[in-house]
């Protein structure tokens, strides 16, 4: 039985444009990276193309990929605010 509030969850406004900062998880590590397009599999499930922020690659995790194709059950938006 779902709730009221997973069966509406995509109308709460969570949607993904292009540019927002998201993350996911990969091979053990939580990725932050920048929407870069939107692609579909075989299957027609939406995949979102994501480039990890290149701030990874300065701290010595040189084996990520250029872009990751990532399902929309394992993305998510990141909220980055700034305390001054």
């Amino acid at each position: 039985m779902s709730t009221l509030f997973e069966t509406y969850y995509d109308d709460l406004g969570h949607e993904l444009h292009i540019g927002d900062i998201v993350f996911f998880r990969t091979k053990g590590h939580l990725i932050f990276g920048n929407l870069v397009n939107f692609d579909s599999d075989k299957k027609g499930n939406i995949k979102y193309v994501v480039t990890p922020n290149p701030k990874y690659k300065e701290l010595g995790n040189s084996d990520l990929k250029n872009s990751y194709k990532v399902s929309e059950r394992n993305i998510y938006l990141a909220t980055i605010k700034k305390n001054n």
